[in-house]
């Protein structure tokens, strides 16, 4: 459930940077948690591909490109 001052990272700008509190899909979130995304931790949304189908993220040293799919499941 959403608590109405938290974002999916869809919701975040590029630049921005927040602090996971939680994923939304338990499927998706196991398959994050295995590459380093965990909650509590620091993301900062590097920026989204011309289609916005694809966004590149780093979070805490590392740096990503997820689906549009998994990234609206980091709140």
């Amino acid at each position: 459930m959403m608590v109405d001052n938290q974002k999916n990272l869809l919701q975040i700008s590029p630049g921005e940077t927040a602090t996971i509190a939680a994923f939304t899909n338990d499927e998706i979130g196991c398959k994050l948690i295995s590459m380093g995304v965990r909650p509590a931790s620091t993301i900062c949304m590097i920026r989204k591909s011309a289609r916005g189908n694809t966004l590149y993220i780093k979070c805490d040293r590392c740096q990503f490109a997820i689906r549009k799919t998994e990234a609206a499941c980091i709140l």
